[in-house]
């Protein structure tokens, strides 16, 4: 009975969310050697899968080169800061176009999102405290509910509401690569620093601008070739570049976590952006 209902249940809510953030219709699914065998939710459901491990995966490689002392710790925070969130955006396309897949997709956050609560508390194992080492500041167990959890859930968020979207997409590119190069730079060649925020420099900041506008450039133009928005990258020059300053000066404020406050700024810039230019 519970099987029979979970799919009806499951298209409810992916149908309410479609109808109030409406979706695209393009996706590169059908290029997929499944798409031939598997009906479209059996293949969202092994991308979603399939996405999990990578992820998994991926940030299990970072976090033990850094157990292992082959790579500081903060540079393999901030490599899986910087690369997680843009490439979850780029695995979008391979969902098809169910209404159930975004909430399909979003199972690949809410795993980490998980995860990060259990390795908060300390109940992973040895494969927790090397998860902590890892993504953490200063190794504490708890450091983990902070930073990480808000970066997973703002990756939740856009994937529920703005799936497919530049209202998700340039958020996440703003928090992800903007905020990831500004420590990493910063760390470098931050020496001079900003006299209002003394642990923050205009090389960190440089770098932000830089990092956040060349990655949402590149997402406009991905989105733009997979007929996701209208928009194209000539016309989101100007805007994109506006937002990233206006991101980089809000991470340089002291208004709270940054992977709260930069993605929640640029949203509402991009939503402001891409209503004004017609594309909502």
């Amino acid at each position: 009975m519970s099987m029979k209902l979970s799919r009806p249940a499951l298209r409810l809510a992916a149908t309410t969310l479609s109808a109030r953030y409406p979706q695209p219709t393009a996706s590169l699914a059908a290029l997929l050697p499944a798409a031939a065998v598997m009906p479209p939710i059996a293949q969202d459901t092994a991308i979603s899968l399939a996405v999990a491990v990578a992820a998994t995966a991926w940030v299990k490689l970072l976090t033990s080169f850094a157990s292992a002392g082959r790579m500081p710790a903060n540079l393999s925070r901030k490599l899986i800061h910087v690369s997680s969130g843009p490439s979850f955006l780029l695995c979008w396309a391979f969902f098809t176009e169910l209404p159930e897949a975004r909430l399909l997709a979003a199972l690949v956050p809410m795993l980490q999102v998980a995860k990060l609560w259990l390795a908060s508390r300390g109940q992973l194992g040895a494969d927790g405290e090397e998860m902590v080492r890892g993504i953490s500041r200063t190794g504490a167990t708890n450091e983990v509910a902070g930073g990480p959890l808000v970066y997973t859930l703002v990756l939740l968020a856009a994937t529920l509401l703005g799936w497919r979207s530049l209202c998700g997409a340039v958020p996440v590119c703003q928090m992800a690569v903007g905020d990831g190069l500004a420590d990493i730079v910063g760390r470098r060649y931050g020496e001079v620093k900003w006299p209002f925020a003394p642990s923050k420099s205009p090389a960190g900041s440089a770098a932000f601008v830089a990092g956040a506008y060349a990655s949402s450039v590149a997402m406009v133009a991905f989105f733009h070739r997979c007929g996701y928005t209208p928009l194209s990258v000539g016309e989101a020059l100007l805007p994109l570049a506006l937002i990233s300053i206006v991101s980089a000066v809000v991470e340089l404020l002291p208004l709270g976590d940054d992977n709260l406050t930069v993605p929640l700024v640029s949203a509402v810039l991009t939503w402001v952006w891409v209503g004004s230019a017609g594309a909502l």
